[in-house]
């Protein structure tokens, strides 16, 4: 379901021909890209893994590119695995001539209740368990230190979009997507299992659609 959010926010916001930079990729950044149709895609993330050849070392807080090299950087559910995520978001500004697209987790009210609970993580030690790209090396800054799940709101983002450029008036969207792949995987295989999770989906369904702000799945496009 999030490979489906991402295949939307890209194909709303970028076009085919446009250079694009992914930082923090992985194999689903490879596929949505690929299946998009786009061809100048460079990939970076923090570790490097010889199965992904296409994928290279590069550390989003410091990125070795030149200002203006790419049209535009993206970054989808990886920010939040650096120390510095809003220097993170800066280097991506720093290297993007026309703008940056970010999709990251939201933080809301309903986020907010789920972590109280301890219905989803705070600090993400599933991320160490195993990594699309390396074992144990899913946490912070590429290492095996479980990473803080830094989630995002409209509003820091709205104040991060005045600060990142005084000389420029940027334009600003913001899109918002119910993800359950993670409740799905809770339930049990039996029958009682699959009613349960069928009557909780259904709720969820309606409870978010009145409610749309409160889903847990936040991009964020600023388009320079």
């Amino acid at each position: 379901m999030r490979e489906k959010f991402y295949k939307i926010v890209v194909s709303k916001y970028l076009n085919s021909s446009c250079n694009v930079l992914v930082v923090g990729a992985g194999p689903v950044d490879i596929k949505v890209f690929n299946d998009l149709g786009f061809k100048k895609v460079k990939f970076t993330n923090l570790i490097t893994n010889k199965k992904f050849s296409q994928i290279k070392f590069a550390n989003m807080e410091n990125l070795k590119y030149p200002d203006n090299s790419f049209d535009y950087a993206v970054v989808h559910a990886s920010l939040h695995h650096t120390s510095k995520p809003y220097k993170g978001i800066y280097e991506m500004y720093r290297v993007s001539r026309k703008g940056i697209l970010l999709i990251e987790s939201h933080d809301n009210f309903v986020m907010r209740l789920l972590i109280k609970f301890r219905l989803t993580e705070d600090f993400e030690n599933s991320s160490i368990k195993y990594s699309g790209l390396a074992i144990n090396k899913g946490g912070v800054d590429g290492t095996s230190i479980p990473n803080y799940i830094y989630r995002f709101t409209e509003r820091e983002l709205k104040k991060l979009s005045k600060g990142l450029d005084f000389n420029k008036s940027h334009k600003i969207y913001f899109d918002h997507y119910l993800s359950l792949d993670n409740i799905e995987s809770q339930f049990s295989k039996g029958f009682l299992g699959k009613m349960l999770k069928f009557i909780i989906i259904k709720l969820a369904f309606v409870f978010f659609f009145i409610f749309k702000k409160q889903k847990n799945e936040l991009s964020f496009f600023l388009k320079k």
